[in-house]
């Protein structure tokens, strides 16, 4: 699935009559982890807020 969205190159090379697959992320699948990323900070920081908000008596 990640090679078919254009996340991923896959490289298949035989080594001692074995095919190994040695996978990368192309540009795309960069830019989609640094996104994911990122939306998985924004989810611990409002997890943080909601297991241990900080009350003030003001």
């Amino acid at each position: 699935k990640l090679e078919a969205d254009g996340l991923l190159d896959v490289e298949v090379k035989k080594v001692d009559n074995r095919l190994r697959k040695y996978y990368k992320l192309t540009e795309k699948g960069n830019k989609e982890t640094v996104d994911k990323l990122n939306e998985l900070q924004e989810y611990i920081k409002t997890m943080q807020i909601l297991v241990n908000p900080n009350f003030s008596l003001e």
